[in-house]
């Protein structure tokens, strides 16, 4: 009788080590289900965040790269809804808002698609560009009165190497004379005849193209920043001579009321001046 007792007993602790084992089994495997189903909306979210800032990325290069055309549209619509098959084909659709807000002057709304999930990005643009764009060596944002008075004057020799532009489109407002060139190209205001802005006397040369500037070079006051302590009356580098600032590496700017730089003259390191 105690045979059977412990018998009895044992089948029952079998059966239910069994059960244990087949519900820690089956929320194993439930688990590890739910675990690949949550990697894989994941993974779709990802994707439909990375097509969908692709997106916004491409509509703002666009309206950084032609503001006019944003503008003119904008001004007529509140909204534009962006129509390229590319962007369709990928899930993507784009729209620009126009804001009424002071802080922003339009917002890019971005939605990207990826089996079934969504994601939007929206970013807001303003007019006011956080630091200016410097493409070229040197940009001489006036406009120069006058022949007499013009907005650019090389002579002595003095060589620009690089790109030069200027919002100057007045008869002979650039002068370039004694052996004075610019290594590159010289870019002019814009629906001026370049031939009629420069004046070049002697053996002055350009040895890139003349051309006219592709929009007016303006760079708000809040863009520079705050000049520097340090004060001099005049910086001179006689001719031949030589300046050179070693900081090891680093940036000397200086506040100069007059900076002159002789023929062969030559700055090394960086020394931005605030004349």
């Amino acid at each position: 009788m105690r045979l059977k007792d412990e018998r009895g007993s044992a089948l029952v602790l079998t059966i239910i080590i069994m059960l244990v084992l087949l519900v820690l089994g089956s929320a194993l495997a439930l688990n590890s289900l739910v675990e690949v189903k949550q990697a894989e909306r994941e993974e779709r979210h990802l994707q439909a965040y990375y097509l969908a800032r692709s997106g916004a990325d491409a509509v703002a290069c666009a309206i950084e790269n032609h503001p006019e055309e944003f503008k003119t549209a904008l001004a007529t619509d509140d909204v534009i809804q962006i129509e390229s098959e590319d962007l369709e084909q990928l899930g993507i659709t784009v729209s620009v808002i126009k804001c009424s807000c002071q802080a922003c002057t339009c917002r890019v709304e971005s939605k990207g698609c990826a089996a079934g999930c969504e994601c939007t990005v929206v970013l807001e643009l303003s007019e006011k560009c956080l630091q200016p764009k410097f493409d070229k060596v040197i940009v001489a944002a006036g406009e120069g009165c006058s022949s007499d008075k013009p907005a650019i004057v090389l002579s002595g020799g003095a060589t620009i190497i690089g790109d030069v532009a200027t919002n100057a489109a007045k008869n002979d407002t650039i002068k370039m004379r004694g052996g004075s060139s610019i290594e590159g190209n010289l870019f002019v205001g814009r629906n001026a005849d370049p031939d009629d802005v420069v004046q070049m006397q002697g053996d002055a040369k350009v040895t890139g193209i003349l051309a006219n500037i592709n929009e007016e070079a303006y760079y708000p006051e809040d863009f520079w920043p705050d000049f520097p302590v340090e004060y001099d009356d005049d910086i001179v580098v006689n001719s031949h001579g030589s300046l050179n600032i070693n900081l090891n590496g680093g940036v000397c700017r200086r506040r100069v009321e007059n900076f002159e730089i002789g023929k062969g003259g030559t700055v090394e390191n960086q020394l931005p001046i605030f004349a």
